[in-house]
């Protein structure tokens, strides 16, 4: 790719199609092996790491390129890109964020709402239970990652069942033999040690979401979640092909 970027830009003079191509070259999107997008607190920065510890690029854990929490499919990635999405217990979540200080900034790139009030944002978790908005916009969130037409089919992954080894060893399948990951020659062998590696970092999640909580909000949203398999392919026409026989979503999370 930089061998091609140097001869493009070597050109006295460049068509229209030259320049967008040039500008696709420029983006830090365009060349990685997975891209990973979520709401956050469902885990994308730990497979993130494990991801770049094993050698397959991602996209910034900073969000300095504005994928990570971006609340539709991007519209252009990088040939053989690994498009990844992550989803899981939407109260969890959002209290997940309260816990880290970074619910209103997070909801502003999750929700798309630029014009989010922060002096009258919900200072706690509580506060925001209690209001019953959704202002993270979870939601339309999840709608447009999975009923939005792309160029490129989609990896989807539930945070509360990713750990499991039969999850993982899909997980890891699925990414090692995309075409941006294939030149690594993962082995299935390397590929199954990848996944007992990762299954063996289950931890406890530190938010906690009271069952009255889980009654005042996000019910209908819990249950659709509940309803997706654990790990699918979301195709290019918005189909779904769950990848583990049986696996539905619902962890007995709640």
């Amino acid at each position: 790719m930089d061998v091609l970027k140097c001869l493009l830009a070597a050109r006295e003079e460049k068509s229209p199609q030259v320049q967008a191509l040039l500008t696709c070259l420029d983006d830090p999107s365009f060349n990685l092996q997975v891209c990973i997008c979520s709401v956050g607190g469902v885990g994308s920065t730990q497979l993130s790491n494990f991801l770049t510890r094993a050698g397959i690029s991602c996209n910034l854990l900073t969000d300095q390129d504005g994928v990570r929490h971006v609340n539709r499919p991007p519209s252009q990635l990088g040939p053989g890109t690994c498009l990844l999405y992550l989803f899981g217990d939407p109260l969890a979540a959002v209290a997940s964020h309260y816990r880290r200080n970074q619910a209103y900034h997070q909801a502003l790139k999750t929700s798309g709402n630029p014009a989010l009030d922060e002096s009258t944002f919900p200072q706690t978790f509580q506060e925001y239970v209690s209001r019953g908005k959704d202002l993270f916009g979870l939601q339309q969130h999840l709608h447009h990652w999975l009923h939005t037409p792309t160029q490129c089919d989609i990896l989807f992954v539930r945070y509360e069942r990713m750990f499991d080894l039969p999850v993982a060893a899909a997980l890891f399948s699925h990414i090692c033999k995309s075409p941006g990951a294939s030149a690594l020659h993962k082995s299935e062998q390397q590929i199954q040690a990848m996944a007992a590696e990762f299954s063996s970092l289950r931890q406890q999640r530190a938010s906690r979401v009271s069952a009255e909580q889980r009654q005042a909000m996000y019910v209908q949203l819990a249950a659709e979640v509940d309803a997706l398999p654990a790990i699918f392919v979301r195709g290019k026409e918005c189909h779904i092909v769950p990848l583990v026989a049986g696996s539905s979503g619902n962890n007995g999370s709640k």
